[in-house]
């Protein structure tokens, strides 16, 4: 088929359309790439023939398929054609999948998009995972959508009609305020969902609010705000560091996923191990080689120390920053 995508093909997938005794097959072929796009393909075998080996039924229909019980090494005579180029995603596409005539699709931009196949028509954003989108599966007859992400969560959708609201989640730091936009309150609800509520009288007596939250020291909060506990300064200051951490990757456009775990930056060279995470390859050899066998981000025994490049992250990533 030649060059299908720029940046490359991560995901694919076939579908039949077509299946009668008396003309060559038709299938549906799904593919999504680098370029944010995904392309639904006809796909026609040129001189196919019955095959010994049994025949599988086509649910819903009166047709077998012969299936042959050998595969080949070379390619089959095939003629394909584009038939809709669809544009919805704005970063590289992670998955998708074909079923009873839609098309789901899954990307780094954490959108999930449920496509027709027969008209190319964009049916709905579900958009309520925080992070890159990496599973999407149908049930048998079609009706039901099962997403999965980075953000560890696995949201069910009924797509026959209308899609339902799945329910209400906590505020993604895509949605919430800037931090130097907060208010006094604001600044209290997030030291009580932080677990630092016994803070929570000091910096309201002295009308901490967003901007000034940022500006914290640890001398300031040693001295200014009385706090003489080593730890619990520690611990403020890295949660606040969290905070800018998090509204800085928002103002540059830098999806989560690009960024070291460890480093906290974007990564040039990141590499995967048996924790599921990536890491860039420099910084995680570090940990390794001061004798930890365990993940920075689960604390848990790590099966192998084995690193892993992450080839199609390192291409997103590549592509995001025009190198």
């Amino acid at each position: 088929m030649g060059e299908v995508h720029e940046g490359g093909v991560f995901c694919a997938q076939f579908a039949l359309a077509v299946a009668n005794s008396e003309i060559a097959p038709c299938y549906t072929l799904a593919t999504g790439g680098g370029d944010n796009l995904a392309k639904l393909w006809q796909c026609v075998l040129k001189g196919s023939q019955s095959v010994p080996g049994g025949s599988q039924r086509v649910p819903g229909g009166s047709q077998s398929v012969t299936i042959s019980p050998q595969a080949s090494s070379s390619p089959s005579p095939a003629q394909y054609r584009l038939s809709f180029s669809l544009a919805g995603h704005s970063a590289p596409l992670q998955c998708l999948c074909l079923a009873a005539g839609r098309l789901a699709t899954g990307g780094v931009d954490r959108l999930v998009i449920l496509w027709d196949t027969g008209t190319g028509r964009l049916l709905h954003r579900l958009d309520r995972h925080t992070r890159m989108v990496n599973a999407v599966a149908f049930s048998g007859e079609g009706n039901v959508l099962a997403t999965g992400g980075m953000d560890k969560v696995v949201n069910v959708w009924l797509v026959a009609g209308a899609v339902p609201e799945p329910p209400v989640r906590e505020p993604t730091r895509n949605q919430r305020r800037r931090v130097r936009d907060w208010s006094v309150v604001e600044v209290t609800d997030w030291l009580r969902s932080n677990g630092l509520d016994k803070h929570e009288a000091v910096f309201l007596s002295n009308e901490i609010n967003g901007k000034e939250l940022e500006n914290l020291t640890n001398e300031n909060i040693a001295i200014d705000l009385n706090i003489s506990s080593l730890a619990q300064r520690k611990l403020l200051m890295k949660s606040i560091e969290e905070l800018k951490r998090d509204d800085w990757l928002q103002d540059s456009g830098v999806p989560d996923e690009f960024i070291c775990p460890i480093t906290q930056e974007a990564m040039r060279d990141p590499v995967m191990l048996t924790d599921g995470y990536s890491y860039e390859r420099e910084a995680i050899r570090d940990w390794l080689n001061k004798g930890r066998t365990t993940s920075p981000m689960t604390n848990q025994q790590l099966l192998s120390t084995t690193l892993v490049s992450n080839r199609s992250l390192k291409t997103i990533i590549d592509k995001h920053f025009g190198r």
